[in-house]
């Protein structure tokens, strides 16, 4: 569990905001060598960034302590299934945003066809990620 630390201006003056980052293993399968990740919450003024502590045993505090960093809520049922919705999520928002730039972009009609086709395809998953 880190906190990272700046200062940005706010309304004339400058006000510290931090962040917490948690690394935590990438849900995988079983039996197969973890792969590890840094996780990192939204910057919240520093006044107000602050965590809850839940559960009753180390392994359940450890689980809502990375939900709340990652994710912002305290619960840890389906932990690993959430967190992998959400990095699809941003995933699919950023080639969302890149299959736009390059629709608009391109010239031949062809080409222009086939990244519609994409993005059609993205915003169809991003839409049914987000009903879930």
């Amino acid at each position: 569990m880190f906190v990272c630390v700046r200062d940005v201006p706010f309304e004339g003056s400058t006000r510290e905001e931090c962040a917490f980052a948690v690394r935590r293993a990438i849900p995988g399968r079983a039996g197969h060598t973890p792969i590890y990740q840094v996780y990192a919450g939204d910057w919240q003024p520093a006044g107000e960034a602050q965590l809850e502590l839940a559960g009753s045993t180390i392994d359940e505090l450890w689980a809502s302590l990375c939900s709340q960093t990652i994710l912002g809520t305290p619960e840890v049922e389906n932990l690993d299934a959430r967190i992998i919705r959400h990095t699809e999520i941003a995933r699919l928002e950023s080639e969302v945003d890149k299959l736009t730039r390059d629709h608009q972009r391109v010239k031949n009609p062809a080409q222009r066809n086939e990244i519609y086709a994409k993005l059609h395809k993205a915003k169809a998953q991003l839409a049914k990620l987000r009903e879930a």
